[in-house]
């Protein structure tokens, strides 16, 4: 497309050029009509341009279209629980993680967490630092259930967090004023 667009631009001022010159040595033409005609048409050739490029913009957003359709189709990978359990109220804020495994389907000989085993007390701050590769972002996907531990137990408050739905973890969040 945009060669195209490259070649109908400079072959139409080229034209224009071309035609105008032969006009002006036959005198049917003035060479100030000349350098306005070829004016206009460097004009008209840009605005050409103008929407070759927007003709790109529409071909992108059609994409990002089928990408946005695509994710609103899709099924989530982990299901609700069918009789999901109730936070206690109000929260108390504690986060608990015992013997915390994840491997990542396709890599299951080598796992992202192995062991991990962490708890977060009401009012504590907790910064998770290391090496890229060392888990804090599978930790934090566990956290928010875009991620099921292999081993191990995630507690929030003392309740599990597979027994959760994920506005109710949301919702407890939000009132213990943990942010992930």
């Amino acid at each position: 497309m945009t060669a195209l667009i490259i070649v109908v631009m400079f072959g139409g001022v080229t034209l224009v050029l071309w035609l105008g010159a032969q006009d002006v040595v036959a005198g049917v033409m003035s060479p100030g009509a000349l350098l306005q005609f070829v004016l206009l048409s460097v004009f008209a050739a840009g605005a050409v341009g103008a929407l070759g490029e927007s003709w790109g913009d529409v071909q992108k957003a059609a994409g990002a279209m089928e990408r946005i359709e695509e994710l609103m189709r899709a099924v989530p990978g982990i299901a609700p629980p069918a009789h999901a359990t109730a936070l206690p109220s109000p929260p108390r804020g504690e986060l608990s993680m015992s013997a915390v495994g994840f491997a990542y389907p396709g890599r299951p000989d080598l796992p992202a967490l192995k062991g991990f085993s962490l708890t977060v007390r009401p009012g504590e701050t907790v910064a998770l630092v290391g090496p890229s590769g060392a888990g804090k972002s599978t930790f934090l996907r566990m956290l928010n259930r875009l991620a099921e531990p292999t081993d191990g137990r995630i507690l929030f408050d003392g309740t599990d967090v597979t027994a959760l739905r994920g506005r109710a973890l949301r919702r407890w969040r939000a009132r213990c004023a943990m942010v992930f």
